[in-house]
């Protein structure tokens, strides 16, 4: 216990350091590219110590999430949209899974039963949209540094020689805000070198997931849960030691749904 709060106590002490130093690389660039290279080696020495803490293997754990009270074995329709209704499950990641595959929807909680961004109450998933991708998830997979808890590929995956999947990761603690979600989600692209995918809609915290109940379906789980604080405190050393942060690129017209009216039944 005593080993883990000198270490909280080192990291945040860096941090600090690191955000100083961003303010004076701004006001005095001249100096501050004398100490780059020290910088630099300060967070290589912490940077391994907080990498080790980002996330661990827990089949059990459980989250809240909502699912829709309807199945679908297509892709859903603007009608299906504007009828489609929820309610919250408990479920582990491979609950989820199981729900994903048989065609159900999937969102974070809201209140007062509808789907808008002013209701958004919390979520333990952030959710990305990988469209038209050139590589299948597979791929995509083998080669991502940030291994998600769950992903999958949608009814729509293959169409036109290109590839569309979902990438879900887990977090042991709540995002409370659609600010914090936000500021999550951008981590977790950058992350995981999607900048410039076609979908941002996953930004937006009111978005829901479809599931695909197809017999090609491919799923894969990894039950990792990532750690939330030490997520947040390891991004926020990398963003004040970056020289040009990278910024993604939205486009909001394929986010139809962003902000729907949805009626969802109460969790009984």
């Amino acid at each position: 216990m005593r080993k883990k709060c000198r270490e909280n106590v080192h990291i945040r002490i860096v941090l600090l350091f690191y955000v100083l130093f961003s303010k004076m690389r701004k006001l005095f660039p001249e100096i501050a590219v004398q100490y780059v290279k020290h910088i630099s080696a300060l967070k290589f020495m912490f940077q391994e110590n907080m990498d080790n803490n980002l996330f661990k293997q827990d089949e059990s754990f459980r989250f809240d999430i909502s699912i829709s009270d309807r199945r679908y074995d297509h892709k859903p329709t603007s009608e299906d949209y504007q009828a489609m209704t929820f309610h919250v499950e408990d479920l582990n990641a491979d609950d989820l899974l199981d729900r994903i595959t048989s065609g159900y929807s999937i969102c974070h909680i809201f209140k007062n039963n509808r789907r808008v961004m002013k209701n958004f109450m919390y979520t333990n998933a952030v959710f990305i949209d990988v469209d038209d991708s050139p590589q299948p998830m597979n791929s995509f997979l083998d080669g991502c540094d940030f291994t998600p808890s769950i992903a999958y590929t949608t009814i729509s995956d293959g169409k036109n020689g290109l590839y569309r999947f979902r990438l879900i990761y887990l977090l042991d603690e709540q995002i409370a805000s659609v600010e914090e979600y936000k500021y999550l989600y951008d981590i977790f692209i950058k992350k995981v070198s999607l900048i410039e995918t076609k979908d941002n809609c996953g930004a937006v915290a009111t978005q829901l997931m479809n599931g695909n109940s197809n017999n090609n379906v491919r799923v894969f789980s990894s039950n990792y849960v990532w750690n939330k604080r030490s997520f947040l405190q390891n991004c926020h050393l990398e963003l004040h030691t970056s020289s040009s942060p990278t910024q993604y690129t939205s486009n909001r017209q394929f986010c139809k749904k962003r902000e729907a009216n949805v009626n969802m039944t109460p969790d009984v």
